[in-house]
């Protein structure tokens, strides 16, 4: 249970174990094998998660809008997501479904509509039904939405992690990237990408303000799901 409610409390804007004098000990090695690796495993994915929290409290600074949002979020039309308690938005991309019963290891998860990919595998679940997801002592259900590009930190390095939209469609899909120095105040930039696919091609156009230096230049780009050929554009400020 102490792992179960660590995992999901990795994409909480309010993430620490709390103990007093007159409770039993609750240190995340407190159980030992394999509970405190696994937890090592979510605590390191919580630091490779640091540059999207980061863009998304600056965007709950700006707009008002929660960092966790309920699955209705994305689609209000879509009545039967108004009645999820147990399954959760971080942002637009990231979708949390935990296990909150004793020797879960699969659960039903009613995904909003459009593409959805397994974060651990890449796997791609059409929405806008009740799916049966599958999971084990170290994987719950995490899923990235079809059409993000998804900041992440490996090794002190920006990532941009591409989902690909599912199918052509007129849609275009938008990310949003904000970073400064790291204490909210000075310089910052602000990056806007759009995307959009056509057949197998992918087209990323990256919009940007503000004076803090230029990071994606400098960021790797990693591919998932459908191998697309991507073109990638400098499109006018913001």
């Amino acid at each position: 249970l102490y792992l179960r409610w660590f995992q999901a409390a990795t994409f909480l804007p309010f993430f620490r174990t709390h103990s007093a004098l007159t409770t039993t000990r609750r240190e995340p090695w407190t159980y030992g094998e394999p509970y405190t690796s696994i937890i090592r495993q979510y605590l390191r994915l919580r630091y490779r998660l640091l540059p999207y929290l980061y863009t998304l409290a600056w965007e709950a600074s700006q707009s008002g809008a929660p960092l966790v949002r309920p699955l209705f979020w994305l689609d209000s039309h879509q009545a039967q997501l108004w009645t999820v308690d147990d399954a959760f938005l971080l942002g637009d991309a990231l979708l949390i479904a935990p296990f909150l019963e004793s020797g879960q290891t699969s659960r039903a998860v009613l995904l909003p509509r459009g593409g959805w990919y397994n974060f651990w595998d890449d796997h791609l679940y059409n929405g806008g039904a009740s799916l049966e997801l599958n999971g084990d002592l170290e994987h719950i259900p995490l899923l990235v939405r079809a059409g993000s590009l998804l900041p992440l930190e490996s090794n002190g390095k920006l990532e941009l992690h591409l989902y690909p939209p599912v199918s052509e469609d007129e849609t275009i899909h938008s990310s949003l990237f904000y970073t400064d120095a790291g204490d909210g105040y000075g310089d910052y930039r602000l990056y806007q990408f759009a995307i959009q696919r056509q057949k197998n091609d992918l087209y990323i156009e990256s919009r940007s303000r503000g004076n803090y230096p230029l990071l994606i230049e400098q960021s790797m780009l990693v591919q998932h799901g459908p191998n697309l050929d991507v073109t990638w554009s400098e499109g006018p400020p913001l």
